[in-house]
């Protein structure tokens, strides 16, 4: 008896080890199958940028090793490490000659950066996947070869010098072009280009644009800086959110009475006498320094939405029944009162961030969390700002203080913040409520900004100045720490002591997802965006420099 229990205890016995080395078996084998998912910003590509066949070849081109989220290529010494490579998702090629670079023609990309790069044969890689082309002063042959590509849907050229406008002609699954510092004699290439989007061409000597009628998808327009007399093709769009048309001849009436869903259009500087505007229309609209001389106000009064109008300059500053309209407010969006000069100021200050900061083929939430870091990191919160002999507490509560002299309040932030995402074509508010440190006489102003139709809370005054050594030493975990107040929910708010009083505002029921503010940060750290925000000899010597502090102290260990 004793025997056989000896035996089925040893039978349970060898049947456990057995099960559990299966179990082990099990755990190995996910572990080492697939990618580590401890790199927090490793890149997560989105829908936008990738699709789910390319995702798997990365994936299998990353265990081989032959495959590349962000390649730069800076110096001459650096085109040969190309051949290396199988796929790379986004290639930058800067002031370099790249017509030396060879043998790459099984290379492929997705996204192609070329900036003071000499000549370029497109013909040298293959352009099977390639969707967004950036071309700087850079010569680039055989760029028909991409025209028939349904992959192919972004294209951006500047400074490039053609008297032919020939070779833009067939590219008709754009979906986005932008063309600046280019003179056309005329833009007939667009006829075809019916799935655009988003069209820029600035400063491009554009006088006639009939062609433009026939973009019936567009949604952001930059016109500016050309010699446009006739605007009427604008209510050809109704899907329009973002209009530029400034520094123009443009005469007559601006008619965006079919655009309901256009959230900015800057109209300055041109020859405009009328301008008529859809009933439900809610946008930021600047018609500084043209002819407007008498508006109806009772139209406006009797609109379904709210407008920020710009009529400086038009002869109008003085109308009482027009500084009253609940419909309109002038030059500055708080009390203050800008003066012809202090108001010019104020309108170069923000086209000179934008200029810096701001790329047009950037999406929009990146555009928004970029503006949200520069804004903050070179501007300061005046503290004082109640002493009435500081010369800043005149301008605090304004615009005119964060982006002038880099000094403000809350309000002066988030007033500044709102105009730089709706002269993105991004739609932006301020945000009145209570924070913790607020006293009882005493509110709060922060944002609430729609990325993709969805309204987010991003306070900028929590971050204003709070640049420190850590983003040398640790720069993944300043900019996470950076982001903490950027794209947040009614929830976190709530949660962070704020309170939330404005009845009218929009509810936002969610946050930024995280893999969406991972994939920006590893973008500004990974590329030339870290550079906006830092001098980059002095990044790389004090990164350097701490480096070796800790490979010292690790040795004396």
């Amino acid at each position: 008896m004793n025997q056989m229990k000896t035996k089925g205890l040893f039978q349970k016995f060898v049947i456990t080890v057995f099960v559990l080395f299966l179990i082990c078996q099990i755990v190995f084998i996910s572990i080492y199958s697939y990618p580590s998912q401890q790199a927090v910003y490793s890149y997560i590509p989105s829908e936008n940028d990738t699709d789910i066949e390319d995702i798997k070849i990365e994936k299998q081109e990353k265990r081989k090793g032959k495959s590349g989220d962000f390649v730069y290529i800076t110096d001459n010494s650096e085109k040969a490490k190309l051949k290396s490579y199988a796929r790379i998702q986004h290639l930058e090629i800067s002031n370099v000659d790249a017509s030396t670079i060879q043998d790459i023609s099984g290379l492929e990309v997705n996204n192609l950066i070329l900036n003071n790069a000499s000549q370029f044969d497109i013909s040298n890689i293959n352009c099977k996947r390639l969707k967004t082309l950036s071309i700087t002063n850079t010569k680039v042959s055989n760029i028909q070869k991409l025209c028939d590509s349904p992959s192919f849907v972004s294209l951006t050229i500047s400074g490039v010098d053609s008297e032919n406008n020939d070779f833009l002609k067939g590219f008709k699954n754009l979906t986005y072009l932008s063309l600046s510092d280019i003179h056309f004699k005329d833009a007939s290439f667009l006829k075809d280009m019916k799935n655009l989007e988003i069209l820029y061409m600035e400063n491009c000597g554009l006088s006639n644009i009939t062609y433009v009628a026939n973009l019936k998808n567009i949604k952001e327009l930059n016109l500016c800086n050309n010699n446009i007399i006739d605007i009427s093709v604008i209510k050809n769009f109704p899907e329009l959110t973002y209009l530029s048309i400034s520094q123009n001849k443009i005469q007559g009436t601006l008619d965006l009475s079919n655009c309901p869903k256009l959230l900015y259009a800057d109209a300055q500087s041109n020859l405009i006498n009328e301008f008529k505007l859809h009933k439900d229309i809610s946008a930021n609209i600047d018609l500084s320094y043209n002819n407007i001389k008498e508006i109806d106000i009772n139209t406006i009064n009797n609109m379904n939405s709210e407008l920020r109008i710009d009529l400086f300059g038009n002869n109008l500053s003085d109308n009482p029944e027009i500084k009253n309209s609940k419909n309109i407010t002038f030059t500055s969006k708080s009390t203050l009162e800008l003066t012809y000069d202090e108001h010019r100021a104020y309108l170069n200050a923000l086209n000179h961030f934008n200029n810096k900061y701001i790329r047009p083929e950037w999406s929009d939430i990146k555009k928004a969390a970029i503006a949200y870091i520069a804004l903050s990191l070179n501007t300061k919160y005046l503290y004082d700002y109640k002493n009435t002999d500081l010369a800043e507490t005149k301008y605090a509560h304004s615009e005119y203080g964060a982006l002038v002299n880099k000094t403000a309040v809350c309000d002066g932030f988030s007033y500044a913040y709102s105009d730089i995402l709706r002269r993105n074509g991004i739609e932006s508010m301020v945000y009145y409520g209570d924070y913790d440190s607020t006293t009882d006489d005493e509110t709060h102003a922060w944002n609430v900004f729609y990325i993709d139709s969805k309204p987010y809370h991003c306070d900028i005054t929590q971050r204003v100045g709070k640049i420190s050594e850590e983003i040398y030493y640790d720069t993944n975990k300043f900019f996470e720490d950076y982001m903490k107040f950027f794209g947040k929910s009614d929830k976190f708010l709530l949660d962070n002591k704020y309170t939330l009083d404005s009845k009218d505002a929009p509810k936002c029921p969610e946050n930024i997802s995280a893999s969406a503010i991972s994939n920006i940060i590893y973008e500004i750290v990974n590329g030339e965006e870290l550079y906006l925000f830092v001098n980059k000899d002095d990044y790389n010597a004090k990164k350097s420099s701490y480096e070796s502090d800790v490979r010292t102290e690790e040795k004396n260990e």
